[in-house]
This record gives structure tokens, C-alpha cells and sequence, in this order.
């Protein structure tokens, strides 16, 4: 079984300004690949699955698109994953889109009447768009732990904080 796109090219338009001639055949594996290397792991496998396999539930819905909640007295506009996931396939889609696999190796898209941008500029926009989705993910962690009652697969293990720092018993100097 193929597993669902939760966001469409015309989700990524809606956020990022990005060419109209783009084929969806470029712009599909992007967003296919922003849901498994940055939204999984972000949500965790459990909930990401229950999430692409019940997308349409109202719950699942809330949390693909939005909603307005209160949050410590506060008033919340919560935005949803889409923006968040767009941002992450934009980036993806920036920095792979003049760049083509061809039969004589990797080349770059050129032609006579285009003026090629500065990869400098390219990797500035994608790495903008990265940022602001990783922004985002603050956002999405807030609303989940909001509702923790209704996503009960968001960070099972919510308890556990993994670190890669160690503390260890060092013994005083003693000297020579």
C-alpha cells in the first residue's frame, strides 16, 4: 500500500513561492520524503502512522490544518502540520530542483535564456524555509501536548529525555 501525501503542491504554493512549470513528478517524492525523514521522527512512528492512516478523521483533521484552542489563558492560532510539512518539502524542493540525474551523470538545468541563481541564494531559501519549519515544530509539540488526551500516541514516552551528555564521578586532584 502506498502511503498518503498529507499535503499537495498546491499546499506548498499556498506558503512558498516556487516556479509554475515544477513537475509533480519532482515535487511529489519532496514531500514524500519531508513526511518520513522530518515528520516521523518528529511525531514518533506510532502517531505518524495512526496520523497518514486516519488522516481524515476530524481529530487527525485538526491537527493536518488547524484550530484555534486556549492555551494558559491565552488565545491560540494554531496553524497545523501543513504549513510546517511545506516548509520542510520547499527546502527539500529548493535544493534539489536544478539538479537532474541523467545517463552522462549529475547536471546542472541551464539554458540560453535562463540566468542561473547563485547557489548561495538557493541554499539561503531553503535553509529560511528549514528554519521556519523547525519553528513551526514548537508550534505542533504545544498543541499535541495540549491535547495530550486526544493524540494519545504523541511521546509515549514522554517521561525519558535522551541526551547525549553524560555525567560522570570524577575524583578530586590530590596532587603529586
Amino acid at each position: 500500500m502506498a502511503e498518503t501525501l498529507l499535503i499537495s503542491e498546491d499546499d506548498i504554493r499556498e506558503f512558498w513561492s516556487m516556479g509554475k512549470n515544477m513537475p509533480k513528478a519532482k515535487i511529489s517524492p519532496q514531500i514524500l520524503r519531508a513526511q518520513q525523514s522530518d515528520l516521523k521522527p518528529f511525531l514518533g512512528q506510532a502517531l505518524y502512522y495512526d496520523f497518514v492512516s486516519n488522516v481524515s478523521d476530524p481529530e487527525y483533521q485538526e491537527l493536518l490544518n488547524g484550530k484555534e484552542y486556549q492555551y494558559q489563558d491565552d488565545t491560540v492560532f494554531f496553524t497545523g502540520v501543513k504549513p510546517m510539512l511545506a516548509a520542510f518539502a520547499f527546502s527539500r524542493i529548493k535544493r534539489n530542483a536544478s539538479d537532474f540525474l541523467t545517463r552522462g551523470g549529475n547536471k546542472h538545468k541551464q539554458t540560453d535564456e535562463s540566468t542561473e541563481i547563485a547557489n548561495r541564494s538557493i541554499m539561503s531559501k531553503a535553509r529560511e524555509a528549514e528554519s521556519e519549519a523547525i519553528r513551526m515544530q514548537g508550534e505542533v509539540s504545544q498543541f499535541l501536548d495540549s491535547f495530550r488526551s486526544t493524540y494519545k500516541l504523541w511521546r509515549v514516552e514522554k517521561g525519558v529525555k535522551k541526551s547525549s551528555m553524560r555525567i560522570s564521578k570524577i575524583s578530586r586532584f590530590k596532587g603529586y
